[in-house]
C-alpha cells in the first residue's frame, strides 16, 4: 500500500483451514473507506482454473476429450473465422498453445474493452469478444508455441455449454461453488452480485496504456497515474475472466483442488 496498491486482501490456509487473513488499504481513495474482510473482488485469469477444473471434469466423464477442437464440438458456424479452431484441441486450448488470436490483444478491443471506447452501462454477450479476433492470422499452428489466450478459455465455456447443455456459469456453480460453500463466488454480468462489496476499481493509467487504449470520459483520475474506472463490469471476460470471489474462497477452492477432492489422479 506504502508503495501505491489502493488496497488488498489475503488469506493463508493449510490443511487445518483458513489459519491467517489480513487486509490493507482502501476500498474508495477518495471516501477514505477501509477495505475490509468483507471485500470481494474481480479475480481476473483465475477465473480460467474454475474453467479449466470443469473441462478436465467432463473429460472424466467422456463428455468431451482432450483432442476435441472447436470446430469439432461446436461447428463451423459459431467458430467460423476464427484461426486453428478446427485443428487446435481442448489440451492446446486449456494450456495456452493452441495458437488462437486473443481478443484482449486486438487494438480495437482494447479500446473498446478498456479504453476511450469504454461504455460502462455495456453489458457483452458470451461470444462478443470473438468478433475482434475473427480471420485474424494464426499466431502459431497448434502445438507450437505458448501464446497467451482469452480467446481459448471463451472457446473452452463455449464448449462447456455444448456438452452439458447447460450454461459455462450454472456448470461451474453445481460442480464447483455449491459443494465447497463459495458464498462470495460469482460470476459479474452473468449472475446476481454484491456490488456493494467490491472496491471501487481502480486502473494504472500508464502512458503506454493512456496512448494504446485512451481514456474513456467516465475515467476520474485520482493521481498522475491511477484512474478510477467507475461502475465498469467484467461481463466482457465471461469465462477468460469475469468472476467475482473473496480470498477465503480461492484458498478454499485451491486446497480441494490440492487434496483431489474435484479431479481423479489421472
Amino acid at each position: 500500500v506504502i508503495a501505491g496498491t489502493p488496497g488488498l486482501s489475503a488469506a493463508i490456509a493449510t490443511r487445518r483451514g483458513i489459519v491467517g487473513t489480513g487486509v490493507a488499504g482502501l476500498a474508495d481513495l477518495r471516501a477514505g473507506k477501509p477495505i475490509d474482510e468483507a471485500s470481494i473482488f474481480g479475480i481476473g485469469s483465475i477465473t480460467k482454473v474454475f474453467v479449466a477444473v470443469t473441462v478436465l471434469q467432463l473429460i472424466e466423464e467422456h463428455r468431451l476429450r482432450l483432442e476435441d477442437t472447436p470446430e469439432a464440438t461446436l461447428g463451423a458456424r459459431e467458430t467460423r473465422g476464427i484461426a486453428n479452431a478446427g485443428t487446435a484441441t481442448v489440451s492446446q486450448l486449456l494450456g495456452h498453445t493452441a495458437g488462437v488470436p486473443s481478443w484482449e490483444d486486438d487494438p480495437a478491443w482494447i479500446r473498446k474493452g478498456r479504453g476511450s471506447g469504454l461504455d460502462p452501462k455495456h453489458h457483452w454477450g458470451k461470444t462478443e469478444a470473438l468478433a475482434y479476433i475473427r480471420c485474424h492470422a494464426s499466431l502459431a499452428a497448434p502445438g507450437v508455441a505458448f501464446s497467451y489466450s482469452n480467446s481459448g478459455y471463451t472457446l473452452l465455456g463455449l464448449m462447456i455449454e455444448k456438452s452439458t447443455g447447460h450454461t459455462a456459469v450454472s456448470e461451474i456453480r453445481r460442480r464447483l461453488l455449491l459443494p465447497l460453500g463459495l458464498r462470495d463466488t460469482y460470476f459479474e454480468g452473468f449472475e446476481p452480485g454484491q456490488p456493494d462489496r467490491v472496491p471501487h476499481r481502480y486502473h494504472y493509467a500508464t502512458p503506454q496504456f493512456r496512448t494504446v487504449a485512451g481514456m474513456a470520459p467516465s475515467f476520474v483520475t485520482i493521481a498522475p497515474e491511477l484512474i478510477d474506472v467507475g461502475t465498469t463490469d467484467l461481463s466482457d471476460e465471461w469465462t477468460a475472466g469475469a468472476m467475482i470471489s473473496s480470498p477465503r474462497d480461492l484458498v478454499t477452492f485451491a486446497m480441494a483442488l490440492r487434496d483431489g477432492k474435484l479431479l481423479k489422479p489421472a
